[in-house]
């Protein structure tokens, strides 16, 4: 009957004989600690409620981060899965920065989710051109944006290589190369020698 009192109280088998006989003072120690544990699981359901209860209220996929279930009904199933991977890397402060960032698309942007991988050079060329002011303006705004990686709890390098990654695995050749040809312009932008733009 002792044992099963323990064991209603949460106790695991392994901690049972730490806590002595019915008959013997209790040890106070194991008892804060399985207090403790007992918090801590109370903490981490109770998380997990309120995450359940704003994926329901927003009716967004299960594995989007909660705080992004307002925002996610109109990405793209790869920009979900790039979500899902930046959630990994990004610091608490990054996934404010990215979500604000989320929430103020364009017609660019669902332009680059529908560009068929067999789209030519002239039209990723053209898109890039396109979507750079846009790029420049979120950049103002949202300084963190210049370098999502700088500020990861896992390390800069670390968080680079995972976005470097899951960008190649995701998005398909013509919007790579689009987004290669971005990247291009905007080096151009940010190099004093060039006078081309």
């Amino acid at each position: 009957m002792q044992i099963k009192r323990l064991r209603d109280l949460g106790v695991p088998l392994s901690q049972v004989a730490a806590l002595g006989r019915a008959d013997e003072e209790p040890d106070d120690e194991a008892i804060r600690l399985l207090d403790a544990e007992l918090a801590a699981t109370i903490e981490r359901l109770t998380r997990v409620r309120a995450e359940l209860a704003v994926i329901l209220r927003h009716r967004a996929p299960i594995h989007v981060p909660p705080e992004f279930a307002p925002v996610v009904q109109g990405l793209s199933d790869t920009n979900q899965s790039l979500l899902m991977v930046y959630s990994t890397v990004f610091s608490e402060q990054g996934m404010a920065e990215f979500r604000q960032i989320i929430s103020e698309r364009d017609d660019t942007d669902d332009e680059f989710d529908t560009l068929r991988p067999d789209a030519d050079d002239a039209t990723t060329e053209r898109l890039a051109e396109r979507i750079l002011p846009l790029v420049r303006r979120m950049r103002a705004e949202h300084p963190w944006s210049n370098d999502p990686a700088a500020d990861s709890p896992r390390g800069a390098e670390l968080a680079g290589n995972v976005m470097g990654h899951a960008v190649a695995e995701f998005y398909n050749p013509a919007q790579l190369r689009a987004l290669q040809h971005l990247n291009a312009l905007l080096q151009q932008a940010t190099d004093p020698n060039d006078d081309t733009l």
